[in-house]
């Protein structure tokens, strides 16, 4: 069977990076996936979740925070706890603080 992940991914990460690309489509692509079960595509959705989670649009954040809580990989959260850091809307923030502490335990 191929596996087209890797680049799937590299190819997603050039789109989400562009601009003007649609904040819900966006958010549509990083939850779902999230959801896809293919550990040869682990690293390279870790590194765009993480990029995601530094976008400047509220809707690619909040994606990408969904994305790490439903993959669970601890590796996100030095980055969302930058991203706590940094969150300037509020609810956002909680969102986020929910979602690290499902992933650490708290």
């Amino acid at each position: 069977m191929l596996d087209f992940g890797a680049p799937l991914i590299a190819e997603l990460a050039k789109v989400m990076s562009a601009e003007g690309v649609p904040p819900d489509v966006g958010f549509e692509a990083l939850t779902t996936l999230a959801d896809l079960k293919c550990a040869s595509i682990a690293v390279e959705r870790r590194l765009l979740l993480e990029t995601a989670l530094l976008s400047p649009v509220p809707e690619i954040r909040y994606g990408a925070a969904l994305g790490a809580a439903a993959v669970r990989d601890p590796a996100v959260i030095p980055v969302l706890r930058k991203a706590i850091e940094r969150e300037q809307l509020a609810d956002l923030r909680r969102n986020f603080e929910k979602i690290l502490a499902a992933l650490t335990g708290d």
